[in-house]
């Protein structure tokens, strides 16, 4: 969210400019924003009291004058409150709407952040553009952002990223520039150009990185089941309980933003048990053990209650070098190479201090049998897993999930040449320990679809009319697409 400073000195520098005629109308609530402003921040000769800042503003509020309306809206904000949080998105939509480019970018912030509404990338993307084509360059840092991490319907590029962060007189774009040239996201790797952007003499090695003549092997591997792990077909194997059960160990590895490049490599290891016929699992991640349950659908557990802190680089005190990621379901699968079997996942997670998704993390781990716990851990291949890979459709993704009934889901996916496609959902609803699964239902009939890029929404009220809704407070499904006869599916899980 923007600062208050930043707020005040561009509502009195807008006030500034308005011109004689309109400035002559609004006299009164000239004089009282400028009161308002005087009681909201406090000064020598004012106490703050957001009460008297309120009272000097109603008058100017029933005029909607968008300067007040801004300035009434950072008051609510300030209360942290959901109530006051809806009403200060009104105020920001109204005076938006009256073409005001700092109201643009805020309520923008609003959509980015689900404050006060429910959270949307894409409308935040839609009002952070309109801020910027009228003049307030601090919005190209949004947009940049939301490149930069993939939100939305903006796609992961680093170089449109870049692009938005240099238009940008915001000092997180700055930043991020700083981040984009010290690890080569989008430009060649420079440490002096970074150190620039970063106002500091750094030449930091991140600990956490695994050794270079290691990265490239790893990567490789990584690589080579990424994108099953993300898109599922139908003739996937289940991995049977009996081929999890026992002790793995190996590496968590946190990706960069692209999911090409390793970030951190932190050493975990996993227990499979079963107690009374009940799959359970341990983890340890720096040694820290964590036991949670979850619910298992085929190949993915989904996970009520899984908090993990993971280190975070850092190169500005204000940002933190630990983030705990709420850990929201793990895709498993097994693979076997020169008679060695190795379990890899997929884990998804989100940032809740931030309300966004984590960095991509993946696990690449090996079965320790009680001979093998006595001697070294053998090096990784030096040749790469063999896993099918599907050149017809990538960037599978619904999203958010898990996810409210009352927000709804989004669905995104990238066809790489012209198919015939559908979308279907398929409930799953758990009875003890058993999983019950309905039949499949059509939400998107077939229809011959050109290469691109799609998006669709599907809200409460569609759920409700294809009576998917449930009455459960918590229940999965299978989102399901259908390019040329061949399915592709994701796990979605409802949360209160």
């Amino acid at each position: 969210m923007n600062t208050v400073k930043r707020k005040i000195i561009l509502v009195i520098c807008l006030i500034n400019i308005l011109s004689s005629s309109h400035a002559q109308q609004l006299i009164d609530c000239h004089f009282n924003i400028s009161k308002a402003l005087n009681y909201f921040e406090g000064d020598e000769y004012h106490e703050v009291n957001h009460q008297k800042a309120a009272r000097y503003l109603t008058p100017c509020l029933t005029a909607k004058h968008p300067h007040a309306q801004i300035v009434m809206a950072t008051i609510l904000l300030e209360e942290e409150q959901t109530s006051s949080d809806k009403k200060a998105f009104k105020l920001l939509k109204s005076a938006a709407n009256a073409e005001d480019h700092i109201a643009m970018n805020d309520l923008a912030d609003l959509y980015k952040y689900g404050i006060g509404c429910k959270l949307s990338f894409n409308k935040a993307r839609k009002w952070y553009l309109k801020a910027y084509e009228h003049g307030n360059k601090e919005a190209a840092y949004g947009l940049g952002y939301l490149h930069l991490k993939g939100m939305g319907s903006s796609q992961q590029n680093y170089k449109k990223a870049i692009y938005w962060f240099r238009k940008s007189n915001h000092p997180m774009a700055r930043y991020w520039l700083g981040v984009c040239y010290y690890y080569g996201y989008g430009v060649p790797k420079n440490r002096t150009i970074a150190n620039e952007y970063f106002s500091t003499e750094l030449d930091y090695q991140n600990p956490q990185k695994p050794a270079s003549d290691r990265i490239e092997q790893q990567e490789l591997l990584l690589q080579q089941f990424k994108q099953q792990q993300s898109i599922q077909t139908i003739q996937e194997k289940i991995i049977e309980d009996q081929q999890l059960l026992g002790n793995w160990e190996g590496s968590l590895f946190v990706m960069d933003w692209s999911d090409n490049q390793i970030e951190q490599e932190i050493p975990i290891k996993i227990n499979f048990t079963k107690n009374e016929d009940l799959l359970q699992s341990t983890w340890e991640i720096n040694n820290n053990s964590h036991q949670n349950d979850f619910t298992r659908i085929d190949n993915t557990l989904f996970y009520d209650d899984f908090f993990a802190s993971i280190a975070h680089t850092s190169f500005k005190k204000e940002i933190p070098s630990t983030l705990v990621h709420q850990i929201t379901e793990t895709t498993f699968s097994i693979q076997k190479k020169d008679a060695q079997t190795y379990l890899t996942a997929n884990i998804k997670s989100n940032i809740n201090q931030w309300n966004e998704k984590g960095a991509p993390i993946r696990l690449l781990l090996t079965k320790k049998s009680t001979e093998e716990k006595q001697i070294k851990q053998k090096s990784l291949p030096t040749t790469p897993l063999i896993v099918e890979q599907t050149e017809d459709v990538s960037h599978f993704i619904v999203y958010p999930n898990p996810f409210p009934i009352e927000k709804g889901i989004k669905i995104t996916y990238l066809l790489n040449r012209p198919q015939k496609t559908s979308i279907s959902i398929q409930p799953h609803l758990p009875i003890g320990s058993e999983i019950k699964t309905s039949g499949e239902v059509i939400i998107k009939p077939v229809s011959i679809q050109n290469q691109g890029k799609y998006t669709y929404t599907f809200t409460k009220e569609n759920f409700e009319e294809y009576g998917l809704a449930g009455k459960r407070t918590q229940q999965f499904y299978e989102v399901i697409l259908t390019a040329d006869n061949k399915k592709y599916r994701t796990r979605i899980m409802k949360r209160p």
